[in-house]
This record gives structure tokens, sequence and C-alpha cells, in this order.
């Protein structure tokens, strides 16, 4: 089994005035491991065909991750935001399923 090591970023609407909130992407670092990796092309009738990951990691989760894991947005693998899919509390750890290239807000957009 592979290890991970990278980023997770978490969504949190802040209000910036009254009635109009903005998302603020905080990004953590976990460890963990590579559950499944897997690469599904899309044949599209584009130009440019799309990949998408298929992948499960497992993370050692720290308070913050437990208490904030529904908005859990995107996780950093392979120098690429990817989207997340789905995520189970496995306690003390979180399985994230995640593929499909991330396209939100993240902490760089700030």
């Amino acid at each position: 089994m592979a290890k991970f090591y990278g980023k997770l970023g978490f969504s949190e609407d802040v209000e910036v005035r009254p009635s109009v909130w903005k998302p603020v992407i905080e990004e953590r670092f976990y460890a963990g491991d590579t559950l499944r990796y897997s690469v599904r092309q899309e044949n599209a009738e584009r130009p440019v065909d799309n990949a998408n990951l298929g992948n499960d990691i497992s993370v050692v989760a720290d308070p913050y991750a437990l208490n904030h894991f529904a908005s859990l947005k995107y996780v950093e693998f392979m120098g690429v935001k990817w989207e997340v899919r789905n995520v189970t509390v496995e306690y003390p750890r979180l399985r994230i399923s995640f593929g499909g290239v991330y396209h939100g807000p993240s902490s760089e957009c700030e």
C-alpha cells in the first residue's frame, strides 16, 4: 500500500458584509495511505479527452478534520487538485474518494 502526504482543502463560508458570504478555503497537510489508484479516460466528442482519477485514500484525522469533514472540497494529489466525491469516517481516520479536476475556489484565489 502506497503512502499519501498532501493537502486537503476545507471550505467555510464567511460573512464579508451583511448578507454577503464568501467561501474561504483552509488547506491542511495530512498523512495516510493510498487505498486505490485508478484512472478512467472519458472519450468525449472533443479535441481533448477527460481523465478522471478514481482514488481512495485514508488519512489520519486530527480534531479539525473530524469536525469539518463535511466541508472537504479537494485533495491535492500529484500536483493537481481533485474533487472530493465521498468522505467516510472510520475513526481515527477519514476515507476519502476523489476524482475529476477541482475547479472551485482554492486558497490561492484569496
